[in-house]
This record gives structure tokens, sequence and C-alpha cells, in this order.
């Protein structure tokens, strides 16, 4: 390969890197929207439980983000057994 299209790959990378801290920034700081004076009980935990979800997403994220090539192809390793198995639960 040669070394322009190394250092475009490099760029490419690295700006989606970028990107997804951000939105993991923005999942794990997103307003919940609970209005204590408006909300019922019921929007309450429907509006707690996105939150949630949000932030486990963002924690996810992070933890892929903060991962080693060598982990990182651990990981892709495992699902692609799993796919070409699929009686596996998990």
């Amino acid at each position: 390969m040669c070394k322009v299209v190394k250092i475009k790959k490099i760029k490419v990378m690295s700006d989606l890197k970028n990107r997804l801290i951000v939105l993991s920034k923005w999942l794990k700081d997103s307003d919940s929207g609970i209005y204590i004076d408006h909300d019922g009980t019921l929007e309450k935990a429907i509006k707690n439980a996105k939150q949630e979800v949000k932030q486990e997403i963002g924690d996810y994220l992070d933890e892929i983000l903060e991962m080693d090539n060598h982990s990182i192809d651990v990981e892709l390793e495992n699902i692609n057994r799993r796919n070409s198995n699929p009686l596996m639960p998990f």
C-alpha cells in the first residue's frame, strides 16, 4: 500500500474515532427531559429508561474506543465464530 493511501486511511479512521467520541459524549450528557410538575409516573419511568439506555450505549462506545487493535480483532473473531454457528445462544 502506498504512503498516501495509508495516510488517508489513518485520517479517515481518526475522523471516525473523533465522531464516535462526540456521539458518546452527547449520549451520556443528554437531558432526560423529565418535567416533575407535568410528567406522570409512566412518563417519568419511560424517560428514565431512555436515559439509562443512552448512558449505557455511551459507556459501550467509550469502552470500544479505548480498546487496542488486538482486542478489537479478538472481539471480531468471536462475533464471526458465533455467526457461523447459529445454534449457540451467545
